[in-house]
């Protein structure tokens, strides 16, 4: 009796990895420069599992899922890209460039005004300078160095914008 549990025991052991067999993919997502992409994320479609890239824009993803099925793979500052993956081989990921950003009015005032009516300074961020920003998972990073504006890191996914009384500025986002 004891010899019939051990047996049992033993092809429970051997066999309960291949339940629980994951398919693993590999892969690296880069710009059309060949430079890595820190922060892309990578979904495996219509599912919550996914991951993000690495400082070298590589990334690793386990599933129960098989082959084949896609990859939703989007960055800021890039289109959001469907990939078909038929098996487990290491791919390469070039996302297609495609500024999103639209143009963004921020201002203080006690009334509504005309941009070229306000009395104040203008502060011009571009499309190109936001893109140019080193990949910034936010355009409110590029703020930073805008007089007037004052950025407050509250925690790690919440900031703060305060325009100072000093420089009541109109600020504009363009392409």
């Amino acid at each position: 009796m004891k010899s019939t549990y051990a047996q049992i025991l033993l092809l429970l052991l051997i066999t309960s990895p291949l339940l629980f067999a994951q398919q693993s993919l590999t892969g690296q997502v880069l710009d059309n420069e060949g430079i890595p992409l820190f922060g892309a994320n990578i979904v495996i479609e219509n599912s919550s599992e996914g991951t993000t890239t690495d400082e070298n824009g590589a990334f690793q993803i386990s599933t129960n899922r098989d082959f084949p099925f896609n990859l939703v793979v989007s960055y800021i500052g890039y289109g959001t890209q469907v990939i078909p993956v038929q098996n487990s081989s290491s791919i390469s990921i070039f996302p297609q460039s495609d500024n999103l950003f639209d143009e963004v009015i921020i201002s203080a005032s006690r009334k509504a005004e005309k941009l070229q009516e306000a009395p104040s300074a203008v502060a011009v961020i571009s499309g190109k300078s936001l893109s140019e920003s080193g990949g910034s998972l936010t355009p409110l990073r590029s703020l930073i160095n805008t007089p007037g504006v004052e950025l407050q890191q509250q925690t790690g996914q919440r900031i703060n914008v305060a325009l100072l009384e000093d420089y009541i500025r109109t600020l504009t986002v363009e392409d």
